[in-house]
């Protein structure tokens, strides 16, 4: 289509191709999608996010798309996941957890209009657990970004990003998260 694609192509042990040709994936049909991210699950499946902007450039969501063992896609779309609708939302990151679910984070426009942090955890199968996806921030007017994320034990995980302190100064923020 003329745009940025997110090409995924998966290979053997030897290094040989699976299949002949890589699965495209596209969040907006004539978006523009960048920067993935993957991680692996249990039994040879994975999972990848990125982000897209719409073709006028004017807004951005995260996408993740779960893979089975074989290299198809699971399910007919990506999810979507965003702060607020028509927002910015970017930098996706991923990670597995212990049990096979996954957590995504990114940074996106939060409903104050600024920028916030973003945790969304998936089960095993692909689906979102809970009703809402978690917002966490270093003050509730800062602009926070970056995130970044790691798997702990028995399915325990922390989130890391740069945002704005009480002071107005950019500061490190950690938050831990428990397996629920």
């Amino acid at each position: 289509n003329g745009d940025n694609s997110i090409f995924v192509q998966k290979f053997n042990a030897d290094g040989t191709t699976t299949g002949n040709t890589p699965v495209t994936l596209e969040g907006i049909p004539t978006g523009i999608d960048f920067t993935p991210q993957i991680t692996a699950l249990a039994n040879g499946e994975y999972v990848i996010t990125w982000f897209a902007y719409t073709p006028d450039w004017s807004t951005t969501s995260v996408y993740v798309q779960k893979f089975n063992a074989d290299g198809t896609i699971t399910g007919n779309n990506p999810v979507t996941l965003e702060g607020v609708p028509n927002g910015q939302d970017q930098n996706s990151q991923i990670t597995t957890l212990s049990n096979g679910s996954y957590v995504v984070t990114w940074n996106g426009t939060d409903v104050n209009g600024d920028n916030s942090i973003f945790v969304q955890k998936f089960n095993a199968n692909g689906t979102t657990t809970g009703n809402n996806m978690v917002t966490i921030e270093g003050i509730p007017t800062g602009y926070d970004q970056e995130p970044q994320i790691t798997a702990l034990a028995n399915g325990e995980y922390v989130v890391t990003w740069h945002g704005t302190d009480v002071n107005g100064d950019n500061s490190i923020f950690v938050q831990k998260f428990n397996a629920n």
